[in-house]
């Protein structure tokens, strides 16, 4: 106890003798954490796959079916846990909601991680049923695609880079009204021209999409992997703040 004292002491005179000599102290600093992103305006539905298919701002939970689980996922705040499909029946199901179809701009963005064996087409998130659809981000022939079908039934398909199983990846589309936008790893990967949006009455799909009815046993474009944070805004966000998301990873967006 004594020694303590002594040396408490003893480090104060030096610290005060220095300073009379005429020196600065420098003191190290703690190495820098990056921070959770600030969450984009506008988010009007945000899955998590923390555990459950809660929806942490729009109460359009969604409904795990089938072969659902869960996995350690990319981002970990909350339980740090995410959607896992085994690409056979497994799809979280969102209902049908006005804020789900965007007659102006909107973006929606996931993380997500191909299994080993991927399939080569499966839907990350999308909105009604192949062929009427209002916008589907997916995996398409091995690619991260972006698709929004118009008011005419021209789909509007926009291809990126090469899935790579077994890895995380950042992925991103947003529409402005007139371009229709894919974004991988917080980059720009490539857009298309569209100037109209179908609206569908068709639920959305996480990990899967449907021909019919969104049922078990009747599902198409099943992905095979997980996904983290699927998240749904009611604008088209810019490459910064997609970047800003992808830079933040294990953080994830700010909760508050």
């Amino acid at each position: 106890m004594y020694r303590l004292v002594v040396t408490t002491v003893l480090a104060a005179f030096a610290v005060a003798a220095c300073a009379d000599a005429g020196f600065k102290l420098v003191v190290p600093e703690e190495p820098a954490q990056a921070g959770c992103s600030p969450r984009p305006e506008n988010a009007l539905h945000w899955w998590p796959g923390d555990g459950t298919g809660a929806d942490l701002l729009g109460g359009l939970d969604a409904t795990p079916m089938s072969g659902v689980t869960y996995v350690r996922g990319v981002v970990e705040r909350g339980s740090g846990e995410a959607f896992s499909f085994d690409g056979i029946d497994a799809m979280a199901r969102v209902p049908d909601a006005p804020t789900l179809n965007p007659t102006g701009s909107f973006s929606v963005m996931a993380w997500a991680r191909p299994g080993p064996n991927p399939t080569p087409n499966g839907a990350i998130i999308g909105k009604g049923h192949p062929g009427a659809e209002s916008w589907v981000l997916d995996t398409h022939r091995d690619r991260w695609r972006a698709v929004v079908r118009d008011r005419n039934g021209f789909a509007a398909r926009v291809y990126g880079s090469d899935i790579i199983p077994n890895i995380w990846s950042h992925v991103a589309m947003g529409w402005d009204g007139r371009v229709l936008a894919l974004y991988v790893d917080g980059r720009l990967d490539n857009a298309e021209r569209v100037n109209s949006i179908n609206v569908s009455r068709g639920p959305v799909g996480i990990g899967a999409r449907s021909e019919s009815g969104f049922g078990d046993r009747e599902l198409d474009l099943e992905f095979a992997g997980d996904i983290d944070e699927v998240v749904f805004f009611g604008r088209s966000l810019g490459e910064e703040e997609i970047r800003a998301v992808y830079e933040a990873r294990a953080n994830g967006i700010c909760k508050s």
